[in-house]
């Protein structure tokens, strides 16, 4: 499994939950059924300065296609094996929505699967965002499946790069950014612990 978070340096809540995760220990009860690679924070200067983008002004997370991308995309990719990871989780938030939701894609018959599972344990924390159309694209009761043909797309983020290497199950997790900083926290560390706990039966 890869967990990352901070590839938008002004959604600091995803590196704040890594940190918390591993700070607590909370990987632990995982540990013998689970390799995890955690990449607390893809773009540190965009977290240091609140910024979106890289010190190049580049949005890292629109590169994964470029044939020289900057050093950060460079860093992600050189950890990518074909059908290496069963599992990719990106830890994103969205100053827009009113309510947590996500993007799923999976390799396996059972998707979507795991999206609900992880929206019922994260809808205690914060209210799920239910609307038909979210950032401009259809959702179904805060799923959103984006990506139908990558090798059709201009450009890739980091989960369609995560699909052209085969991983199983790729996971953008959106936060709102209005909400408190322990509250996206606190979601963020449940959908990851939900993600570990079903997978590990499937």
């Amino acid at each position: 499994m890869l967990i990352s978070g901070g590839i938008h340096g002004d959604e600091p809540s995803g590196v704040e939950a890594i940190c918390s995760f591993i700070e607590n220990e909370k990987y632990k009860p995982f540990a013998n059924e689970w390799e995890i690679t955690f990449l607390p924070c893809v773009n540190p200067y965009g977290y240091e300065y609140d910024s979106r983008e890289n010190h190049e002004c580049k949005d890292l997370n629109r590169l994964f296609k470029d044939k020289l991308p900057p050093l950060e995309v460079q860093l992600v990719k050189s950890i990518f094996k074909p059908y290496y990871f069963d599992v990719t989780i990106e830890l994103h938030e969205d100053i827009d929505s009113q309510g947590y939701y996500l993007y799923y894609k999976s390799m396996l018959s059972s998707e979507r699967e795991i999206g609900i599972n992880i929206l019922k344990s994260v809808e205690k924390i914060i209210p799920i965002n239910s609307n038909k159309k979210i950032d401009n694209m259809p959702a179904e009761n805060g799923i959103i499946d984006r990506i139908k043909d990558i090798n059709k797309m201009e450009w890739w983020p980091m989960a369609g790069y995560s699909l052209h290497m085969k991983s199983n199950h790729c996971l953008t997790l959106e936060t709102p950014t209005r909400l408190p900083m322990i509250t996206r926290v606190n979601a963020h560390l449940a959908a990851l612990e939900c993600v570990l706990k079903y997978c590990s039966k499937i």
